[in-house]
């Protein structure tokens, strides 16, 4: 519009970008929680599950590649950074559970492992999973952040289940289950002509009372024709000092990793996670629905 043109300064391209509006959305994701953790039984996160901090300690040296690492723990997410406008750990070790927390994938191999086909997150085995829901009493954990697309380009000693569906059970423990959870049906929008479309379904999750961990899954199709759209757009890169005064901004105004909510309060957004909705006594029920996966 005219006046928030005016605002931002200029065409709706570079100046409204550069200037307003895109930095405007990227400093209110800073402010988003990591995760959700809903009546302390269902943790809902983008990625998957993080490594341990590195322990202080005299001789103690960050690995970067290669071996086994250390699960972390609830704990440690709530006390972690949220790393800014990109959880990068390259440029800080306290980012890393940041960094894993959004980049991080399931496999069906056991440990928990650097995940060298991102170069940054885990990736991890149903007994990771195991040992981080009955070590932190956890029962369900959703996650997202791979569509169709995704999974049909892994490897074939790391396929996993569908999630044509918008769902997906990937490990399922004596302690409880992690699912993927997809909302975005027709996905990708954009396709080089020639290329096959996955034609997915999407989904959404009602967590119910009274552990709202068994999730109920309402499966849904894209409303088609889809709306005509520019597949791409020129938003200008940021620079180095620009995106070390924005993480600035964000550690002067400390905010809690983990959003934590009973059946009674809201439970909030998680960044580039899902939507955790719980408000309402015992008997109803809570939708989560995440964003499109990265």
């Amino acid at each position: 519009s005219t006046a928030l043109q005016q605002r931002c300064g200029g065409t709706p391209h570079e100046e409204m970008i550069r200037g307003g509006l895109f930095t405007h959305i990227r400093r209110m994701f800073a402010h988003l929680p990591l995760a959700a953790l809903v009546e302390g039984n269902t943790l809902i996160l983008h990625g998957g599950l993080f490594r341990a901090p590195p322990r202080k300690g005299k001789g103690n040296k960050r690995r970067r590649s290669g071996g086994a690492l250390t699960l972390g723990t609830l704990d440690d997410l709530r006390k972690a950074s949220k790393g800014g406008q990109d959880p990068d750990p390259e440029r800080s070790v306290k980012n890393t559970i940041a960094s894993d927390v959004v980049w991080s994938d399931p496999v069906n191999t056991p440990g928990l492992m650097p995940n060298e086909a991102r170069g940054c997150g885990t990736v991890f085995g149903p007994d990771a999973t195991e040992s981080f829901l009955s070590s932190n009493g956890v029962k369900l954990i959703i996650r997202s952040h791979e569509g169709p697309d995704a999974r049909d380009k892994r490897v074939e000693e790391n396929r996993m289940p569908s999630v044509d569906s918008g769902y997906a059970v990937d490990h399922e423990t004596p302690s409880g289950r992690l699912v993927t959870l997809f909302s975005a049906p027709d996905y990708p929008q954009f396709m080089a002509e020639g290329e096959r479309r996955y034609n997915n379904r999407a989904a959404v999750l009602h967590l119910t009372a009274p552990d709202y961990a068994t999730p109920q899954v309402e499966s849904f199709e894209a409303d088609l024709p889809r709306p005509q759209a520019e597949s791409y757009y020129d938003v200008p890169a940021f620079t180095e000092e620009e995106e070390e005064e924005l993480e600035q901004q964000d550690a002067d105004e400390p905010k809690a990793a983990v959003q934590e909510t009973t059946a009674t309060a809201a439970a909030a957004t998680p960044a580039a996670a899902a939507t955790a909705s719980v408000d309402a006594p015992a008997d109803s029920e809570a939708v989560v629905e995440p964003t499109a996966a990265a």
